[in-house]
């Protein structure tokens, strides 16, 4: 008989999907947390778009703020910028419920396009107060001690677990720089804002 006839293709090997998984470690003794205000989150980091604009759509309607809201838009002697709820006010929210930071303000922080501000919400004073990143680094513990005191999950605490981190400073690690205190000096050339998004 001509031909190929009774050849076959490539042969396939039936594959079986191993479904054994390593168990997960024991983690011992540790309750759970309990943390407050879990639902109830004030703060957030955010970017500033092209424009200066920025929004947190969470923290906003905590505030009851909607497009059209009026704002007033201040400074801090620390050097935050303050958004406030003002019916009298000279800003007022878009269409997209966003806020525009006047351009002479985002300079004085040293802020440009794209960049992230941590957003804090006060309530109870319908609003928000605008800090660089370095509040951050200021506020929160040094990552680099909590990174040499890690054990094992479970572990007593105080266990002396041996690192080999090196903890040299390293600049990549150091405290953000921020721009906003490098331009102190030229309060004095702060102006109204501009009339982009004036109401």
């Amino acid at each position: 008989m001509n031909g190929l006839a009774g050849s076959s293709g490539p042969s396939h090997v039936r594959r079986t999907l191993d479904l054994r998984r390593t168990e997960t470690p024991g983690l011992g003794e540790m309750p759970v947390v309990q943390r407050e205000h879990r639902y109830r989150r004030r703060y957030a980091v955010v970017l500033l778009d092209s424009d200066g604009r920025l929004t947190d759509q969470r923290l906003f309607s905590q505030l009851g703020w909607t497009p059209g809201t009026r704002v007033d838009i201040g400074v801090s002697d620390g050097h935050e910028i303050v958004v406030r709820r003002d019916d009298q006010g000279d800003w007022t929210l878009t269409a997209r419920n966003m806020v525009l930071i006047p351009a002479p303000l985002r300079h004085w922080c040293g802020y440009d396009a794209g960049d992230a501000v941590l957003v804090v919400a006060v309530p109870s004073m319908s609003a928000v107060v605008l800090h660089d990143l370095e509040a951050l680094d200021q506020a929160l513990p040094d990552p680099r001690r909590i990174v040499e005191r890690m054990r094992p999950a479970g572990a007593p605490p105080g266990l002396d677990v041996p690192t080999t981190a090196d903890t040299t400073d390293d600049p990549d690690d150091g405290e953000l720089s921020s721009g906003c205190g490098s331009h102190v000096g030229n309060r004095a050339q702060d102006a109204a804002g501009s009339g982009d998004g004036r109401g």
